[in-house]
């Protein structure tokens, strides 16, 4: 099961890469909740399949992308390591900085995504021990 749930990962994050955010959706729930914690300047959370699209979507990056990292399966959740890669609209300012989320899953949908930015606390969320590497 752990293979199948990475697979719907990184099949999300490639479609989210290529801009397909409907294809990056297809393994929502329709219960989804979308946290974005500390990571976004709304900083709440979203819910359902089309706020979460519409959070996905760039706004005031003229260009995104989600580098997959890592991931690391416990049960029914997932720790990810990312990197998230933008470049400013307008002012071609790029940004690149480190992330991590925790995906929980309800019968093989993605039901939850919690984004955080501090790896300890993602991995915490995620029920896993402390690592050594950072």
């Amino acid at each position: 099961m752990s293979d199948d749930l990475e697979r719907v990962i990184r099949d999300s994050y490639e479609a989210y890469n290529r801009g397909d955010f409907e294809e990056a959706a297809r393994a929502m729930h329709p219960e989804i909740e979308w946290d974005s914690g500390e990571t976004s300047l709304m900083g709440d959370t979203v819910r359902g399949p089309g706020a979460v699209i519409e959070r996905l979507k760039p706004d005031v990056f003229e260009s995104q992308r989600g580098e997959l990292l890592g991931v690391e399966i416990k049960g029914e959740r997932a720790f990810i390591e990312m990197r998230f890669h933008a470049v400013g609209s307008g002012s071609g300012l790029k940004l690149v900085t480190p992330a991590w989320q925790v995906w929980t899953f309800q019968e093989g949908l993605v039901v939850r995504v919690q984004n955080f930015m501090e790896r300890e606390q993602a991995r915490a969320a995620a029920g896993l021990e402390a690592s050594r590497a950072q």
